[in-house]
């Protein structure tokens, strides 16, 4: 009976065996089939997410370098000296003091701009005026992209191809314009060209890179196949010829030199089996491929098959259990992965696995998700970065023009000083012998009008001289905290004896909650008068001033706006472009200075002013101020409240 219930309990053994194995073996293939599918197009994806990313950093570097050079070619002091050494009839000794200044200024700022291997300025036919290089008679690899980019476009950025300069390495060569002034876009003076050592640079960028693991890697060809960046398995030099050769054997890499773009599984260079990816980038005429073992890729599929082997020694008892566990634990997953990586490489990177199980797909999920976060982080990073560059550019271009006007206004100054210092003597001579002709004249006769005409043209000039001198000056301030009412009502003060003159009605639309502003009390004030007699002189008989102040936003910055609007004759429009110019007025005893001083002064509290004017209707002024720790402010006001 013992033997019988044992051949009994084989044969059901074996029959349960042949009826599970049979149906369940198909299965298995089929999901190992599905499985191989589903993360052969997810190992795709992500290699081509790889290629692309490392492409993105190449565009985002080549951009930054591009407004390098645009920083460089409008630098007004490249730009004025570039424009003197292209005038005509010159005396050699001025040429050379102009190229010696270019080399200065070159030498100065080619630290600044440590990305560039070379800086060049050419003059409008192609000759060198000044450069980085210690060696003036240097061939010059970006010399070459001229007569293209002249072909091409003037008025653009040119991009050179990267190529191969003999003794130097791989280059690429970014020119643009100088022109003459920034009102005439078609006067070129000259070029800036700025050369890149291309392999050290697209080297720096493979750093860090995300996603090809222990094993994969990422290179850059040029359109002969020659690599321009190292090769990870080759000992050979990677800029000779037998470098190239062992790509070019590669049928992806014949496939990339002719435009095409893909991802396939092919053997490497090294023999070595690969997913990669590749790309070109026609702006440099050069490829990208991204690769990584097969192996290593492929690895949760081996695992898969792995499992897989062990559920079909377990199916042996638990057939039915196994089948529903290989369909809900192993196969779900690996779609849902597949699903979610193809969200993500459209862009959507809130998506997350939410597989929590401790096999392999759970490691797997894992990996994918912190692969997720760590990239939604470079990218937001990237942001922030972008962010504070563009910042940081600002400041530097508003740190510059003041710059730049400081040393104009120095120049100004000491010239306007000498002047006025040599003609005011000989005009007060002339304005105290002009008063004592006048007290022996009879003020009904024509010879006394002439002589008042005399009078009031002279105090005209000495009154000239004075705003002169006060345009000249650099400005100190003396900065103190006050509430923009008060500073407003002690504007009005002084102008109470000239308001009284006149029907003027004035109007005040001050809120109480307003934050102090840090100024110079006595240069606001003579601001604010300045506008108040432009007023003056726009009303005829009768009118009205209203004043207006609020908090705004400039760009990101919170700023007080004080707004002082008159129903005046009015600006023409064509005039309104230039009531800040040195010496532009419409009055017939204006100076021409008034505007341009009370501009000066607003620059010099970092502030703006904006006129906005209708012909016929009226004016308004409006100055806009930085207001000092605003949030800090707000704060104490609730504190106390």
């Amino acid at each position: 009976m013992i033997r019988t219930k044992k051949k009994i309990s084989r044969q059901l053994f074996l029959f349960i065996l042949v009826l599970a194995i049979v149906p369940v073996t198909v299965l298995s293939f089929r999901l190992y089939y599905l499985a191989r599918k589903e993360l052969e197009t997810t190992s795709f994806m992500h290699m081509n997410t790889v290629a692309l990313d490392y492409a993105s950093h190449v565009d985002l570097w080549l951009n930054e370098r591009t407004r390098d050079a645009g920083i460089l070619s409008r630098l007004p002091s490249i730009r004025h000296l570039c424009l003197e050494y292209s005038k005509k009839n010159r005396p050699e000794t001025g040429m050379i003091h102009t190229h010696n200044l270019l080399e200065e200024i070159l030498k100065l700022i080619r630290y600044e701009f440590s990305s560039f291997y070379r800086i060049y300025v050419l003059d409008r036919d192609g000759s060198i005026i000044a450069s980085t290089s210690d060696s003036p008679t240097e061939s010059l690899p970006g010399i070459k992209e001229l007569k293209a980019y002249k072909a091409k476009s003037r008025k653009q950025v040119y991009i050179g191809h990267v190529h191969f300069h003999k003794g130097l390495g791989w280059f690429t060569s970014i020119i643009l314009p100088i022109y003459g002034n920034s009102g005439n876009g078609n006067h070129v003076i000259g070029y800036i060209v700025g050369d890149l050592e291309t392999s050290h640079s697209l080297e720096k960028l493979k750093k860090g890179g995300i996603g090809l693991g222990k094993t994969g890697e990422i290179y850059v060809v040029s359109k002969s196949g020659i690599p321009i960046t190292r090769l990870k398995y080759s000992a050979t030099n990677p800029y000779s010829e037998t470098a190239a050769k062992a790509l070019l054997k590669i049928e992806a890499i014949r496939k990339l030199l002719r435009g095409q773009k893909g991802t396939s599984i092919y053997r490497n260079y090294a023999g070595n089996l690969v997913v990669g990816s590749y790309l070109w980038i026609p702006k440099l005429n050069i490829g990208v491929v991204a690769e990584i073992d097969s192996d290593e890729i492929m690895k949760p599929l081996k695992r898969l098959k792995f499992s897989a082997l062990i559920t079909l020694g377990i199916l042996l008892l638990l057939s039915a259990l196994i089948t529903y566990y290989v369909s809900e634990h192993v196969s779900a997953p690996i779609v849902s992965i597949a699903e979610t990586a193809k969200k993500i490489s459209e862009g959507n990177l809130d998506q997350r696995l939410n597989i929590r199980v401790s096999n392999e797909i759970g490691q797997l999920a894992s990996a994918f998700n912190s692969m997720t976060d760590q990239l939604r982080h470079t990218i937001e990073e990237l942001k922030e970065r972008e962010a504070s560059v563009r910042k940081a550019y600002r400041e530097l271009k508003r740190t510059q023009a003041q710059l730049v006007q400081s040393e104009k206004m120095a120049a100004i100054g000491e010239l306007v000083a000498s002047v006025v210092h040599e003609m005011r003597n000989p005009l007060s001579s002339i304005k105290l012998n002009l008063q004592i002709i006048g007290r022996h004249l009879d003020r009904n006769s024509r010879n006394y009008e002439h002589y008042k005409i005399a009078i009031d043209q002279v105090s005209h000039l000495d009154k000239m001289f004075t705003e002169l001198l006060d345009f000249s000056k650099p400005i100190i301030l003396e900065k103190v905290l006050i509430l923009p009412e008060g500073l407003i009502d002690l504007a009005l003060k002084r102008m109470k004896d000239k308001f009284g003159t006149r029907e003027i009605e004035i109007t005040k639309k001050i809120p109480d909650d307003l934050p102090a502003i840090e100024v110079d009390v006595d240069k606001v004030i003579q601001v604010l008068v300045n506008i108040f007699d432009n007023a003056l002189d726009a009303i005829e008989d009768r009118g009205r001033i209203e004043i207006e102040s609020s908090l705004g936003k400039d760009n990101s910055d919170t700023v007080l706006k004080i707004a002082i609007s008159d129903n005046g004759s009015g600006i023409p429009e064509h005039q309104l472009e230039h009531i800040f110019s040195t010496f532009f007025t419409t009055k017939k005893k204006g100076t021409g200075l008034g505007l341009t001083i009370v501009k000066k002064i607003m620059e010099a509290h970092h502030g703006k002013i904006e006129v906005k004017s209708k012909l016929g209707e009226g004016t308004t002024v409006i100055l806009m101020f930085p207001v000092p720790n605003h949030h800090d402010q707000t704060s104490q006001g609730n504190n106390k409240e």
